[in-house]
């Protein structure tokens, strides 16, 4: 494994304005490989699936809606947002976006001098990626505010919204924060990226799992060494949303169970364009100033690990 680090020495950087879209919540029997199959959608249903996010609009107007509400809550002027890392993956490549059409997403947002820059490869881990390449940019002065928004949607095709292994059915999402050097909601303690080696595409599934463990683990105490911390500082600990692996993550890095947040999975699915980032929203209200958060997310050839304190 390389390990890549990027450390917060000089600026200080925080999230502000966090929020998302998603798309309408429907009942997992409307998937297709479910509603198909009444034996394996009782098995989902006995898993805790209920429910999962579908959009009817495309990715690019998604990033917009959440845009929109992250420009509302930071109360900032659009003209002092100096670049846009726009983080966009569809299953398949279903979707994708030119440099024209991301600028006239500016175009709309009345940000005509926000520079975009695009961000894709990593997958589940594609927002945190997002994150740390925001934090790097303005801490070494780069930038002092960098607008992050991460989105994806499924494809039509059949059986898109399958994972394998099965331990989620996908969903749709845009979220979208402010990485600033100014305050915010949440300060970025550090961030940290692993690079695994190459996976087989036909590898066991057991197999994959057992190298995203150690990689996890391996991250997981690299950043606290990092940061200065203990395992039993962190308060909360948001992970892709997979049914016990989840919870088998949070555990296998060293944590009690009961610290990890897993109540998205049953109601959007995972969404690819950032479980963690969704569900720190979700919890921002319920955390405690000075609460200390890991957010962990594992992409095909990667592991990323963002630490966070609640401000």
């Amino acid at each position: 494994m390389n390990e890549l680090s990027n450390k917060n020495a000089e600026t200080q950087v925080f999230l502000r304005g966090l929020n998302y879209y998603l798309g309408d919540l429907k009942d997992i029997s409307e998937v297709d490989f479910l509603k198909s199959d009444l034996e394996k959608l009782k098995s989902y249903y006995e898993m805790g699936f209920k429910t999962y996010s579908e959009s009817n609009i495309p990715m690019i107007e998604m990033a917009y809606q959440s845009i929109q509400k992250t420009l509302l809550e930071i109360e900032m002027d659009p003209s002092e947002i100096d670049i846009l890392l726009f983080v966009a993956e569809s299953k398949h490549r279903d979707e994708i976006y030119s440099s024209y059409e991301v600028n006239m997403l500016l175009s709309y947002l009345k940000m005509p001098t926000t520079y975009p820059i695009g961000i894709s490869l990593s997958d589940c881990a594609n927002s945190l990626l997002g994150l740390q390449t925001a934090q790097a940019m303005v801490s070494s002065g780069q930038a002092k505010n960098v607008l992050v928004v991460s989105t994806n949607r499924t494809s039509k095709r059949p059986e898109s919204k399958r994972m394998i292994p099965e331990v989620a059915v996908c969903g749709d999402a845009a979220v979208s924060v402010l990485v600033t050097s100014s305050s915010g909601e949440f300060r970025i303690q550090g961030s940290r990226l692993i690079k695994n080696e190459p996976t087989s595409e036909n590898a066991p599934p057991l197999d994959v799992s057992i190298k995203k463990i150690k990689a996890l683990r391996t991250i997981t105490k690299s950043i606290l060494e990092n940061v200065g911390l203990k395992k039993s500082d962190i308060n909360s600990i948001m992970v892709n949303n997979y049914f016990e692996l989840s919870q088998i993550f949070v555990e296998s890095c060293g944590f009690d169970a009961e610290i990890g947040y897993y109540e998205n999975l049953a109601k959007y699915g995972h969404c690819l364009a950032g479980d963690t980032l969704i569900s720190l929203k979700d919890q921002q209200d319920v955390l405690q100033l000075g609460n200390n958060i890991l957010l962990l997310a594992d992409g095909p050839y990667g592991s990323f690990a963002i630490c966070l304190q609640k401000n």
